[in-house]
Order: C-alpha cells, then sequence, then structure tokens
C-alpha cells in the first residue's frame, strides 16, 4: 500500500534535509574562502615587495633588503634576485677599478712622456754646456732654461688636474677677468699673429676669479695656436656666461669624443692638459663646459652660477 504525505510536510522534510547541507557547504567555502585569502596575502606581499625591489634597484635605491622570505618558489626567486643584484654589484665595482687602473696607466703615460723629452733636451745642453765655444755653450744654457720652465709648467697643469679645489664662492666681476686675460696674453697672441677680441660689457658671476682667469687663459692659447697662420680670438662675457670662440680648422672628429680627456692633443707641442684643467675648474664652480666646432669656428661655453644664486653658495 501507499503511505501518503501532504506536499507542505514532504517540503518540510527537504527543507530539514538540505539546510545541514547547505549550511555545510557555505561554511567550508567560507573558510576555502578565507584560506585562500590568507594565501594570496602570503605570496602577495613578497611579490609587491620584490616588485618594489625591483623598481628601487632600477632607479639605484635598492638596499639589498626584500623583506621577509616567502613561500616556496617565491622564496626562491626572491634569493635569485638578492644573489643578481649582487653578483651586479660586484661587476660594477670590478668595472670601476678597471677603469680606475686604466686612468691610471694612461696618466702615468702621459707624465712620462710630456716628462723625458724636456729631460732628455737638459741633459744634453748640459753636456754640450761642458765644452765647446761660448757661444754654443750660452745656446745650451738658454735650452735648458727653457726646458726647465716647461717642465715647470707641465708640473703646475698636472697638479691643476689631479688636485681638486673647494671654490670658495664670491661675486666675479667677469669683465675685469677678461680685461686681465687679454693683458697677460697680449704678447704671446701678438707672437702668433692672432687678435685677441674682448666683449665684455658689465657682467658678473659666482665663483673663483684666479680660477676662472686660468680656464680662459688655456681657452684662449688654445684657439690662438689652432691658428698658426695668424687670425682673430674673440672673447665675450655675459652674466654667468663665457665664450671663447676661435677661427681655426675645428676640433678634429677623432678627438671630439675625448677632448677633455688628459694628454689628447693634435698639437706638435703642449701637454693636452689644457682643456682637461678647464673641465676641471667648470667643475670645481659646478657649471657646465660646451663646445660647438666646424671649418672656421670652434666656440666654447662656460656657464657659471649667477650671482642672484649666491644665497647658501
Amino acid at each position: 500500500g501507499f503511505i501518503l504525505f501532504s506536499e507542505a510536510r514532504v517540503e518540510r522534510r527537504r527543507r530539514d534535509v538540505l539546510l545541514p547541507v547547505a549550511v555545510a557547504g557555505a561554511a567550508g567555502l567560507l573558510v576555502a574562502l578565507g584560506i585562500g585569502l590568507a594565501v594570496a596575502r602570503a605570496i602577495a606581499r613578497p611579490v609587491r615587495r620584490l616588485a618594489d625591489s625591483v623598481k628601487g634597484f632600477a632607479a639605484g635605491r635598492f638596499d639589498g633588503d626584500v623583506g621577509a622570505r616567502g613561500p616556496g618558489e617565491i622564496g626562491e626567486l626572491q634569493d635569485a634576485f638578492v644573489r643578481m643584484v649582487d653578483a651586479i654589484r660586484e661587476s660594477e665595482r670590478r668595472l670601476r677599478e678597471s677603469e680606475r687602473l686604466a686612468a691610471l696607466g694612461r696618466l702615468a703615460g702621459g707624465i712620462v712622456h710630456e716628462l723625458r723629452n724636456p729631460l732628455t733636451a737638459v741633459r744634453m745642453a748640459v753636456e754640450t754646456s761642458t765644452s765647446g765655444t761660448e757661444e754654443s755653450r750660452a745656446e745650451a744654457r738658454e735650452v735648458a732654461l727653457g726646458e726647465i720652465a716647461r717642465l715647470d709648467r707641465t708640473l703646475q697643469e698636472l697638479l691643476d688636474f689631479v688636485r681638486p679645489r673647494k671654490v670658495e664662492f664670491r661675486d666675479v666681476d667677469l669683465a675685469a677677468v677678461c680685461g686681465d686675460v687679454q693683458r697677460l696674453l697680449k704678447a704671446q697672441c701678438d707672437h702668433l699673429g692672432v687678435r685677441l677680441e674682448v666683449d665684455a660689457p658689465e657682467a658678473k658671476a659666482r665663483g673663483d676669479a684666479d680660477r676662472i682667469k686660468q680656464a680662459l687663459i688655456n681657452l684662449v692659447l688654445n684657439g690662438a695656436q689652432a691658428q698658426p697662420e695668424g687670425g682673430v680670438v674673440r672673447l665675450r662675457a655675459r652674466p654667468a656666461l663665457l665664450e671663447v670662440e676661435d677661427e681655426g680648422p675645428g676640433v678634429a672628429a677623432e678627438v671630439k669624443e675625448t677632448l677633455f680627456q688628459p694628454f689628447v692633443t693634435t698639437k706638435t707641442a703642449g701637454t693636452g692638459l689644457g682643456l682637461a684643467v678647464v673641465q676641471r675648474i667648470v667643475e670645481e664652480h659646478e657649471g657646465s663646459l660646451a663646445f660647438d666646432s666646424g671649418p672656421g669656428c670652434t666656440t666654447f661655453r662656460i656657464r657659471l652660477k649667477p650671482v642672484h644664486s649666491s644665497a647658501g653658495a
């Protein structure tokens, strides 16, 4: 036979059976969701920290700390990143050391070359001065004195290049500095057949007048010597700006990239330190040095601190 139940009673029994299952399922889902979120946070936190570390390293700010080690493969990835950074830093250190040694080698080689020639000339002059006629001995003494003076200039340029100085910033009258340069170099420019023109209305900058003067002397002599057949060198001054322009053949293409390195020169005479010293002086003044060059016109520009920026200098 059949036992008949009302539809309402069947529905109540169905709810009674399904409710615990639904509750248990929802609870399990919540637990799973909670566990998933916890795991996600545990993974996301070190991944986010690792990403920040990568960005910091790319910007030069990484301090070697990637935070707490993450689980499993994340931790291995963190370890691999730290090892990679250490390897890159070690490579950079070795490269800097190699470059420093190479620079020292070039400097030492340049010094030896620049000192050997005048010393050889002095030795030969001394040997000649002990024999021969009075005229030849007098000529030998003149050669020796000239080479000794050349040695002194070379050593002074080397000192200017290798010995950085701290600039005591003061207001500098650039017009007065240009006038001093013109007076100091008039005889040498006349001897080379070069006319030195100065265009220096009232103009000032912050810096050391003597060091700025030395930089201009080097640039003017460089421009004058670039015109063996004679010509014009123009020295201009404007507020916080100096320009030296010559009418020589221009800077050779093969030395443009290395023009301010020590002992780089295309001249038969000279140490190749003049422009390197100029760059050092400009760096001491926290300024900038640039040049434009082509056949018949080369211009060097020195930008310095303007007078109105003296506060806090």
